[in-house]
């Protein structure tokens, strides 16, 4: 992915478990994801990052007039699964 269309990122990532956390893209204000306590199983390192819809490898499928309502997000691992709900927060949220 060219650094040209990746917004905004998390370097390093960070080891989210049991406990929950909180995972920030840098730079830290504009975006993170709050994972609640009792969401992960194990301790998993998560990043996130905000995409451009244009560099996506497969684009969500739209119907005519649909159109995308908020920034893309993307969290790893890509199979990561959650218990509770997870939750984005990012400017203009």
């Amino acid at each position: 992915m060219r650094q040209t269309h990746l917004l905004y990122r998390s370097p390093g990532g960070r080891v989210v478990g049991r406990d929950g956390g909180v995972v920030r893209a840098r730079p830290p204000e504009k975006l993170r994801v709050i994972v609640p306590p009792g969401s992960l199983d194990t301790p998993t390192k998560m990043t996130c990052r905000l995409i451009a819809k244009e560099r996506l490898r497969r684009p969500p499928q739209l119907r005519e007039g649909q159109a995308l309502a908020s920034r893309i997000v993307e969290v790893t691992p890509p199979a990561l699964k959650f218990h509770r709900y997870a939750l984005k927060t990012s400017p203009g949220n």
